[in-house]
């Protein structure tokens, strides 16, 4: 998905849209058997320089909780 933002402050819905594509790669991974998910480039992990590592975090975390 592009575009996908767990962290970013300012755009909910894009924060929604990321929850709701990450939920169908959650239900494709168990349907497959999976066990472990692992995505994002390292250029998709940084953040801008007036965010908060912290809130970001928490941002990212939240997401996670709604799996």
């Amino acid at each position: 998905m592009a575009g996908a933002d767990s962290t970013s402050p300012t755009d909910d819905q894009l924060r929604s849209a990321t929850l709701d594509y990450t939920k169908k790669l959650a239900d494709l991974c168990h349907t497959l058997k999976g066990s472990m998910m692992v995505w994002g480039s390292p250029q998709q992990k940084s953040l801008e320089d007036e965010w908060s590592v912290e809130d970001s975090r928490q941002r990212s975390v939240e997401l996670l909780r709604h799996l």
